[in-house]
């Protein structure tokens, strides 16, 4: 099994914390976010490869990171050629990317490089594999106006979807998809029919869109929490209380 982290964005709303430090190597309570990914990735025997997209600006402080990140995995950093935020490949165009220069056909967990997350990835894939099918995660959030800004999916009692939308303006559930999938060998090899049947390559939640009307598509629904730093304000409230989430360790 192979793992792409997404680590292509500017995060321009973080400005002037990421004008000169992409934000998944911004340090929380200590170390950076990247480091809670690749900490989690550790407790899956299953991966091998680590292929983390990076945009040119940033590339060589995700290569220096990598060096001094102690793993048994191989850890690759891709340099996508982007130079800002009007050049940029999309979370999509990324995969894809990362699959053409990897050479990556086989079972693949895809992460966001800036979400910071304290479900079990392993029992995650887990599910994965009692299932047989690709997956996406989500947790239950009751604020209808906070649903607005995440993909919103519907299950059925077998955990499939039945219904998912990108930032809906009338959330059908309270089901927030977050930014971790995994997807089967053949379901990999669809990126490219989505991308080339004019799907669009920017956020990641748009081919499970899609992908859930091809094929079956399952959702793990997790307990803990899952947080994206989107902003300075909410950049220091993770400071404020990582000491105070309970985050899977090795």
């Amino acid at each position: 099994m192979k793992a792409i982290i997404l680590a292509a964005g500017y995060a321009t709303r973080l400005y002037p914390l990421t004008k000169d430090k992409p934000k998944p190597l911004l340090p929380i309570g200590g170390k950076p976010l990247l480091n809670y990914i690749m900490e989690q990735l550790e407790r899956l025997d299953e991966v091998d490869q680590v292929s983390i997209v990076a945009n040119h600006r940033f590339a060589e402080h995700f290569r220096v990171w990598a060096k001094g990140f102690a793993t048994n995995k191989k850890i690759t950093v891709l340099d996508d050629g982007s130079v800002c935020n009007d050049t940029r490949r999309g979370a999509i165009g990324g995969i894809v990317f990362a699959m053409d220069e990897m050479g990556i056909d086989e079972e693949t967990i895809i992460l966001c490089g800036d979400n910071l997350f304290t479900f079990n990835l392993r029992d995650y894939l887990d599910f994965y594999k009692k299932v047989g099918g690709d997956c996406v995660c989500a947790k239950e959030i009751d604020d209808r106006e906070k649903l607005k800004s995440f993909a919103v999916a519907q299950i059925n009692q077998n955990n499939v979807v039945v219904d998912f939308v990108e930032k809906p303006l009338v959330p059908k559930s309270n089901l927030a998809v977050f930014g971790t999938y995994i997807y089967t060998r053949d379901t990999m090899a669809m990126f490219r029919q989505y991308l080339s049947g004019g799907g669009n390559p920017d956020a990641p939640g748009n081919f499970p869109m899609w992908l859930y009307k091809q094929k079956p598509l399952y959702c793990y629904t997790f307990e803990g929490e899952c947080f994206d730093i989107g902003t300075p304000e909410a950049y220091e409230e993770i400071n404020k209380i990582i000491h105070k989430l309970a985050i899977p360790h090795m």
